[in-house]
């Protein structure tokens, strides 16, 4: 534009060259519309200006804008109802603005079940009912979704004086029946890391002594044929010491609350009427033997009393002694395939679900003895395929018995476990109990078994 303006002001200046005589009247004209055209150039420049700035704004939102509203779009579409995301914010909201950072996980577990014979359990298994007992002998199917579990691992933020603090949370649906379970309560407990290998447990987790578990589909966990568990609210102290060579070596010992059951029916637990908390502890030792994978060695054990009101007959006292000692072991013996299994023995172990779930002899007034273990081959094919071949057994003491008791009791089992998505899982069984009752013959089941998981 200011090239335009001086070229038309030298032709200007050129056309004046060119006339005879210029009159005062004409310079004046030429000067009005020169500052005329100054100025609508100015104006001209100045709008320009404008329109530049205002399409780089619009160039530099443009992608933010529709970013922003594709987000709002799928939000609407895909997320819960604000309502329940605020309830739950608000649930957590006590723990997180205290600096708690929470991981939730879990899984679902669909359960197909079915027996040839009737066990003691629908969805489980301990032992087979004979055939006097009422639905002994009958084949029975059930679907459920009881083992679905829930739950959430916190971690506190480190002390001033160094101790660290983890905690977990975590339910089944155990309670209730297949048709209408209900909540319980797995896990519920905190974790004080002390440094220097101590830390103190508080608050309701499996039993101190408790190390090794089989890798079986059915819901009962080898319980009454060789695997004794139980999870109990208790105050457990451990110190793990790690040599040079990356050898470890812990014990732990804890008080535990003594659940027993209640055997003269008087609906008081026959555990904390003793006045005795159970007193259990372990010694285990991780150690790299055939693989660079650590293998497991423990010994473990626990003690407590049970106390009834009235005793069964004049020569007892009433009181007994619940008692268990065990030998676990975790051996891998190639990076493809490990021995798993433990032994044990001792007396009133029915709370430990042991003893074929046998404690007290309630016509004579005696512990019952019980010795037994199981024994797993486990073989990692490939990442998604697993597969474990197992027996368990539970043998009680034929002299602390009564007429047709549970004296023997056992279990095969074969399954496999495919991983089909990171999330997804999933497992088929067979499994063989036999059941054999004192001076009466045996009863015995093949099941089946397939489960699905979906693991978040």
């Amino acid at each position: 534009m200011r090239l335009v303006a001086a070229l038309f002001a030298v032709a200007v200046q050129f056309s004046m060259a060119g006339q005879e005589t210029v009159t005062p009247r004409d310079l004046a004209d030429i000067r009005r519309r020169l500052d005329d055209q100054s100025r609508q150039i100015a104006e001209l420049e100045a709008q320009n200006r404008a329109l530049r700035e205002t399409v780089e704004r619009l160039q530099t939102a443009a992608p933010m804008i529709v970013s922003n509203a594709v987000a709002a779009a799928q939000t609407s579409a895909s997320a819960p109802p604000p309502a329940s995301s605020d309830k739950a914010a608000a649930l957590l909201a006590p723990l997180t603005d205290r600096g708690v950072r929470i991981k939730p996980y879990g899984y679902i577990k669909l359960d197909m079940i079915h027996n040839s014979s009737k066990t003691d359990g629908d969805d489980y298994s301990f032992y087979v009912r004979p055939p006097w007992e009422s639905g002994g002998g009958s084949s029975e199917s059930t679907i459920g979704m009881r083992e679905s579990r829930l739950g959430m691992d916190m971690v506190a933020p480190e002390t001033e004086n160094g101790i660290n603090v983890t905690g977990k949370f975590e339910i089944d649906f155990y309670s209730g029946t297949v048709a209408s379970p209900n909540m319980r309560i797995r896990h519920a407990y905190l974790n004080l890391d002390m440094g220097d290998g101590w830390s103190v447990l508080a608050g309701q987790t499996y039993d101190a002594w408790w190390v090794a578990y089989p890798m079986i589909l059915d819901g009962g966990w080898a319980g009454g044929t060789g695997h004794p568990y139980n999870r109990r609210p208790q105050l457990r102290l451990t110190k793990t010491h790690t040599f040079d060579d990356g050898t470890r070596l812990t014990a732990r010992i804890a008080a535990v609350q003594n659940a027993g059951t209640d055997l003269d029916k008087n609906l008081v637990d026959d555990g904390p009427a003793s006045n005795w908390p159970m007193i259990q502890g372990a010694l285990i030792l991780e150690k790299k033997l055939l693989t660079e994978k650590a293998s497991t060695l423990s010994l473990s054990g626990s003690y407590g009393r049970e106390k009834i009101e009235a005793a069964p007959n004049p020569s007892a006292d009433g009181t007994y002694d619940t008692e268990l000692l065990m030998a676990n072991a975790i051996l891998p013996i190639w990076r493809k395939f490990s021995l798993t299994g433990s032994l044990y023995a001792g007396q009133n172990m029915d709370t430990y679900k042991a003893g074929i779930c046998q404690g007290v002899n309630m016509t004579r007034g005696i512990p019952i003895d019980s010795r037994g273990g199981w024994l797993q081959g486990t073989v990692d094919l490939t990442s998604k395929w697993q597969f474990n071949l197992g027996y368990a057994f539970e043998d009680t003491d034929d002299a602390d018995l009564e007429y047709r008791d549970r004296s023997f009791n056992s279990r095969y089992y074969i399954n496999a476990f495919y991983t089909l998505t990171p999330h997804v899982k999933v497992a088929g069984e067979y499994g063989y109990l036999l059941t054999d009752f004192l001076d009466d013959g045996s009863a015995s089941d093949n099941q089946l078994h397939f489960a699905m998981y979906y693991f978040f």
